[in-house]
Order: structure tokens, then C-alpha cells, then sequence
């Protein structure tokens, strides 16, 4: 008769079906699933020396001392285009 303790560690007891086995759960390769690149990180300085990208909700917030929001994708593209030109600031992208 089983006790409580091997029921715990999932021991059968004598006479008792053993349970189908569970189906295998492929997993992705890495190859599959690259990991997605992170986005650069727009900051407050990048945006007083490239300027303000009209109607972006992050520069707004910026100029305004608000919390943060995100920028738009255009914008992103914009100041992160103007920061790989950059000799100097291009170094933090690397």
C-alpha cells in the first residue's frame, strides 16, 4: 500500500498503470528564433543637439520635463540615423 511520501515523490504502487508519457514539446532552435535586436535608446541630449521630430509624443514629453514616452519609429530612425554620423556620439551605438 502506498504512503503519503511516495505518493509525493509520484512513486506507483504495486499494481497501479503507469501513465501515458507526456508528448515531446518541440522547441525552437536558436536558428529559428534569432533574438530580436534592442532599440537604441533615444536620449534627452540626443534631442537638444538633433532637434525635436515634429509630433513624436517622446520629444514632446522631453521639452516639456513630463514623464517619458516613447518616440515614434520615424523619429527613432531620425536621431539614431544622425548619432551613427556622429563620429563622437556613435561609439555609446557599439
Amino acid at each position: 500500500m502506498p504512503t503519503d511520501v511516495d505518493a509525493e515523490r509520484g512513486r506507483l504502487a504495486a499494481g497501479e498503470p503507469e501513465a501515458a508519457p507526456a508528448a515531446a514539446v518541440p522547441m525552437p532552435s536558436r536558428a529559428e528564433a534569432p533574438p530580436a535586436p534592442k532599440a537604441s535608446y533615444v536620449r534627452k541630449a540626443d534631442i537638444l543637439k538633433y532637434g525635436m521630430t515634429a509630433g513624436c509624443p517622446g520629444c514632446t514629453a522631453s521639452a516639456r520635463g513630463a514623464g517619458t514616452q516613447a518616440h515614434t519609429l520615424v523619429c527613432r530612425e531620425r536621431i539614431i540615423g544622425s548619432v551613427e554620423r556622429d563620429e563622437e556620439a556613435r561609439v555609446r551605438l557599439f
